[in-house]
């Protein structure tokens, strides 16, 4: 099935490294089934979902809530900013496989800004950005050079809302492909979670809802404008090494489905309610690099993928996949 790369070409990393402060999340779209993918590797092709619902999933959501400077704690900057890259096996968006096979680099960037901030409500203003470097070049139609490899650059602005124990938002995505591998795509993406640690407690398992509403001309599978939903859980827990220490793993458990023409048959039209099940362990590891420099952390997370009937077309037929994934991430 997927196959994990035994070698690096550091020539290829260290151009993509290069570019992280230029190209850094957001969303991940997903190129279209009509697209004919490259098959690279024995199980077909693929994406990430970040999501691991990720910041192109859902709103991001802020590091304090309403009420906290009147409770007596730290009042923070209402900017927040945050950066990240990530190395995967796999490209594997909401079920849709385009690549399996190579070195994948995915640098991203995230910016917000908390526009209202009471005991009542956090309103804030999100804008961000995420890429995809393949050196397989896939779908290139551009050549071999750099731009061959830059397979997509996304953009994505909207708002999010915390109200108490709920986060709401709207958000409008755009995906571009540099190397003419996929067409534009654009969607509004209207989300929900719910944190329940309150009434859980060790147990959380703060549910989460997205609703993809596609806008542009290129889509999800080929064929015409769909509705999209992803309904998740991410239940985890802080593993108490050591007071100043805590590692924190999580198990996101995601599925996605078609309200509307989202997960079509390319040839007779027909539509999968199914989309997509994925599970898989997530750990996140703090970096110690010392007060002022940010929230630094490791992130490992292996990613098992359930894929519909006309999902499954994008891989070869072949309705399972593992996905490795491990990057950096500091947030201010």
């Amino acid at each position: 099935m997927m196959q994990i790369p035994t070698t690096i070409d550091f020539r290829s990393l260290s151009r993509s490294l290069s570019i992280v402060a230029l190209a850094a999340v957001a969303g991940t779209a997903s190129p279209a089934f009509g697209d004919d993918p490259v098959v690279a590797g024995a199980g077909g092709i693929t994406e990430i979902e970040e999501a691991i619902l990720g910041p192109g999933r859902k709103p991001a959501t802020p590091d304090k809530k309403p009420g906290d400077a009147a409770a007596g704690k730290e009042e923070q900057s209402p900017f927040h900013l945050g950066f990240s890259v990530d190395w995967s096996t796999h490209y594997l968006s909401r079920g849709i496989v385009t690549e399996t096979g190579g070195f994948i680099l995915q640098p991203a960037a995230t910016f917000s800004y908390d526009i209202i901030s009471n005991d009542d409500i956090m309103l804030s203003a999100n804008f961000g950005t995420w890429n995809s470097f393949h050196d397989k070049k896939t779908l290139s139609k551009v050549g071999d050079g750099f731009r061959g490899s830059w397979y997509e650059a996304d953009y994505t602005g909207g708002l999010s809302a915390v109200l108490g124990d709920f986060t709401v938002g709207l958000t409008y995505g755009w995906y571009n492909y540099p190397n003419n591998g996929a067409t534009q795509t654009e969607e509004v993406i209207v989300a929900a979670t719910y944190d329940d640690s309150a009434v859980m407690g060790a147990f959380s398992l703060k549910p989460t809802a997205l609703v993809f509403i596609e806008t542009a001309d290129g889509f999800t599978d080929g064929i015409g404008r769909g509705v999209g939903l992803q309904v998740g859980i991410t239940p985890g827990i802080d593993l108490p090494i050591s007071e100043n220490f805590k590692p924190r793993l999580d198990l996101p458990i995601n599925a996605g489905f078609s309200l509307h023409d989202y997960y079509q048959d390319v040839a007779t039209g027909d539509d999968d309610v199914f989309g997509y099940f994925s599970v898989g362990p997530k750990l996140a590891i703090p970096l110690p690099f010392g007060e002022g420099a940010g929230d630094w952390k490791l992130n490992m997370a292996a990613t098992f993928w359930f894929l519909g009937d006309n999902a499954s077309k994008t891989n070869n037929d072949d309705k399972t996949e593992v996905q490795f994934t491990v990057g950096v991430s500091v947030s201010f």
